[in-house]
């Protein structure tokens, strides 16, 4: 890889507690890979897996990619897709100060 990748990897666990009788808990993992081609594009790719551990239900793979135009610190343009359960594309131009 270059010196503007880096590759990523982590072990996750949630606990979602919607009410006091209706928990559960999930465990898996992450893997990622940020790059840039060159100062102006910058990628970021995530695909992930979580299996629930206590009872029945969905097992969850997920996957996301994103973009970020600019280099500049006061602004940026991003855009993207992720899939976790249903699919969403995205869009935003972000200011920071």
């Amino acid at each position: 890889f270059s010196d503007k990748t880096a590759v990523y990897g982590f072990a996750q666990a949630r606990l979602n507690a919607i009410s006091f009788d209706s928990n559960y808990l999930q465990a898996g993992g992450v893997i990622g890979l940020l790059t840039g081609y060159g100062d102006f594009w910058k990628s970021h790719i995530k695909i992930g897996y979580m299996k629930q551990i206590d009872g029945p239900g969905k097992d969850l793979p997920f996957f996301s990619l994103e973009n970020r135009f600019g280099n500049s610190k006061s602004w940026d343009v991003r855009i993207g897709v992720e899939h976790n359960q249903t699919t969403e594309f995205k869009s935003g131009i972000s200011f920071y100060w």
